[in-house]
């Protein structure tokens, strides 16, 4: 009966004695995966630097694109105001019966709507 206590005793130390050890292999292992995919910290680093630099950009592609929108607005709104200006023209004169002043105020409007459009093309 000695010999099976004392190979009961010999296997409960060897078991409680290799739960440690595999436990600290296993973690090892697993910090070591960690670190291949993350180059030790560099990876992350350059995955952060990348958002940034992306998010940076794509902030300055925003803002460029409401200073042309802004800039359109105003322009569009400068011929708006023209063509109103020049449509009550127009009005007053097919009042007095004045078809040449007419065509002038039309021409006018057309060729201010046309170097609206090709501006928008250019942008």
């Amino acid at each position: 009966m000695s010999n099976k206590i004392f190979f009961g005793i010999a296997a409960g130390l060897l078991a409680g004695l290799s739960i440690p050890v595999i436990l600290k292999y296993k973690n090892e292992r697993k910090e070591n995966s960690l670190d291949h995919f993350t180059g030790g910290g560099v990876m992350l680093d350059e995955v952060n630097d990348y958002l940034l630099s992306a998010r940076n950009k794509a902030d300055s592609i925003i803002n460029e694109a409401e200073e042309k929108s802004n800039s359109i607005i105003d322009h569009a709104s400068r011929i708006l105001t023209s063509a109103k200006e020049k449509t009550s023209k127009f009005h007053d004169v097919i009042m007095k019966g004045s078809s040449d002043e007419i065509m002038k105020i039309k021409e006018s409007i057309e060729n201010e709507i046309l170097e609206f459009n090709k501006r928008i093309e250019k942008e």
